[in-house]
């Protein structure tokens, strides 16, 4: 986990991808790279893209972000983002917790 000026950044795995998620209090953007990158971008109560690919072979769909809730300090960050996913707005909930590790 990464503090700077207004934002965290949290480093994780995802089934051997590298990914990003970097909060503040108005925004969040999840990064994940391997064989198929994909780039999320949450803003509340606005329409954004779920980037799949990269080059030539990219798509993509429409997320609408209904719920954004995001609390962090030294300690950690703690996140409620709720979206509504393409053409058939499935309905997803993302519940974020991670604690800062003393060093």
């Amino acid at each position: 986990m990464q503090f700077s000026e207004g934002s965290v950044s949290i480093f994780y795995k995802l089934e051997g991808d590298d990914c990003t998620l970097t909060l503040s209090p108005r925004r969040a953007e999840q990064l994940r790279s391997g064989e198929v990158p994909l780039r999320l971008t949450f803003v509340p109560g606005e329409d954004t893209v779920c980037i799949v690919g990269t080059g030539g072979l990219r798509g993509g769909y429409r997320i609408h972000t209904d719920v954004f809730n995001c609390i962090f300090g030294r300690a950690g960050v703690s996140a409620r983002i709720e979206y509504f996913a393409g053409d058939d707005r499935e309905h997803v909930k993302l519940d974020i917790r991670a604690i800062a590790s003393r060093r």
